[in-house]
């Protein structure tokens, strides 16, 4: 990012950065590869497994690596030991064990256990099922409990395009969980507290949660929804430790909103250049948007897919700053 140097590093995909920012581990065919960031370094499998390797992630401290080994009909949450140099798969079972997700302090891996279904006709509603469930994997005993269960009925099914996010938990510092279900025929948020199983709807009314983000804070959630506005998205903070939602949509911002060309994708950039919040000249927010962001692309095709919306002082909506129409 100083440099601006681009340096090839290896096939694959879906790189995610170690604890220390030291390494990383990435997707490479259908098994996980890890490669070291200083020079001359190669790549080289972390480890041998039968199955497709996805939803592969670091423990906070860097000692585990949790993964979800996919196996057609189910799918099992595995993890390596970089320590001891060890694949365990703590908790088998015939469903799709999916979306694993550490504990801030690393001592507990939760996801999803989702009843396989064998029976399903292709291009048919499927709004009743055995209802899925949030476990537990305490690792220091290597054993998981179930915490929570769906309902039998409306919103047994687990919806798996929405949130439009390859998570599905969220932990917050005190140990509760946020994850999405569709209990009232709309994908929205709740909150579960781990500890006594008490659960909390976060965004009621109508609409659905669409997009879910975490800020760099990790301390809150950023997503976008229509509820409340049925017509149309709104952006919303989600904070983790009280639970609260702010509407940043009538909220003067001090970091800036990314939105990507029809996706409304929201992440959080460092504070901006200019200080006071008003809109910035076409150049100025592109170069900053270029050194800010992993986006390697052409001043043309950012001006084409993307716009900053930002709030003056003074109340004016601003947008967008790249027009579509120069280059």
């Amino acid at each position: 990012m100083e440099t601006g140097e681009n340096r090839l590093l290896s096939e694959g995909s879906g790189p995610v950065f170690s604890p220390d920012s030291k390494s990383i581990i990435f997707r490479k065919g259908r098994d996980l590869h890890q490669l070291g960031l200083g020079e001359n370094e190669t790549s080289s499998p972390v480890f041998k497994a039968r199955g497709s390797i996805i939803s592969y992630a670091f423990s906070p401290d860097g000692r585990w690596i949790s993964f979800v080994s996919h196996r057609s009909t189910h799918s099992y949450v595995g993890l390596w030991d970089r320590q001891n140099a060890k694949l365990t798969y703590p908790e088998t079972s015939l469903d799709h064990d999916s979306y694993p997700s550490w504990s801030p302090d690393g001592k507990s891996l939760a996801y999803l256990r989702i009843p396989n279904v064998t029976n399903k006709l292709p291009f048919t509603a499927h709004r009743e099922a055995n209802p899925w469930s949030i476990r537990i994997l305490d690792l220091e005993s290597m054993k998981a409990k179930e915490v929570w269960a769906a309902d039998p009925g409306d919103g047994s099914v687990v919806v798996r395009d929405l949130p439009a996010e390859a998570d599905r938990l969220w932990w917050t510092a005190d140990g509760s969980l946020i994850f999405p279900w569709e209990k009232t025929g709309w994908v929205q948020l709740y909150a579960l507290d781990t500890k006594d199983g008490e659960l909390t709807h976060l965004t009621q009314g109508p609409g659905f949660v669409e997009k879910v983000n975490t800020s760099f804070t990790k301390k809150e959630l950023l997503l976008t929804s229509n509820i409340g506005d049925i017509e149309r998205r709104n952006i919303y903070s989600l904070d983790l430790e009280s639970l609260e939602m702010v509407d940043l949509s009538e909220k003067e911002l001090s970091t800036g909103l990314l939105f990507v060309w029809k996706m409304v994708l929201p992440i959080f950039l460092p504070r901006l250049p200019d200080q006071r919040g008003h809109i910035f000249g076409e150049m100025t927010a592109l170069s900053h948007l270029q050194k800010s962001s992993s986006l390697r692309t052409s001043q043309k095709h950012l001006s084409n897919h993307l716009a900053w919306i930002f709030k003056r002082k003074t109340g004016s909506n601003h947008s967008p700053a790249f027009p579509s129409s120069k280059p």
